[in-house]
């Protein structure tokens, strides 16, 4: 459909408005939070948070908005969050002061988790980095089953 609107556009084949402008259907409701962004996408958070596959069904274009958004749902889902912080250092003790311990908490590279990591038991995680294969794959999405001091344990794959 998006397609065949777009050939009509080129063609100058859209049919105009009374004043002679283009009509454009719409395909997105403003909103003017992202409280209100989440309820709108993200409607019965509380009831289906433990369906993974209704959560799948939903997208964003970039991490940014993706970690706004994990932290938005995260605060709505029952629990107490748990902050686990990394560990960012140079291999080279020198270099250290070019780069300094908070400038490389800054970063976000990626394939890797934020320098803040918040979590809750019973809330979905996607496996990063696979540290032992073969039995886990990158991608792979698992449930926080415990919160530790230092280390979180993990149960399952979901299809």
């Amino acid at each position: 459909n998006f397609a065949s609107d777009i050939l009509k556009l080129g063609n100058g084949k859209v049919p105009l408005d009374a004043d002679g402008e283009l009509e454009v259907h719409p395909f997105a409701t403003p909103v003017s939070s992202l409280a209100e962004l989440t309820d709108k996408v993200f409607p019965h958070l509380k009831d289906n948070y433990l369906n993974h596959e209704w959560l799948s069904e939903r997208v964003a274009p970039k991490n940014v908005t993706v970690t706004k958004l994990n932290d938005q749902l995260l605060q709505s889902l029952p629990g107490a969050p748990f902050t686990y912080k990394s560990v960012d250092t140079m291999v080279d003790a020198n270099e250290l002061v070019n780069f300094p311990m908070k400038f490389l908490n800054s970063l976000n590279p990626l394939g890797l988790p934020p320098h803040l990591l918040r979590l809750k038991v019973r809330t979905l995680v996607m496996l990063l980095r696979n540290l032992e294969p073969p039995r886990l794959c990158n991608g792979t999405c698992l449930i926080v089953k415990k919160l530790m001091k230092h280390v979180y344990g993990k149960t399952g794959c979901i299809a």
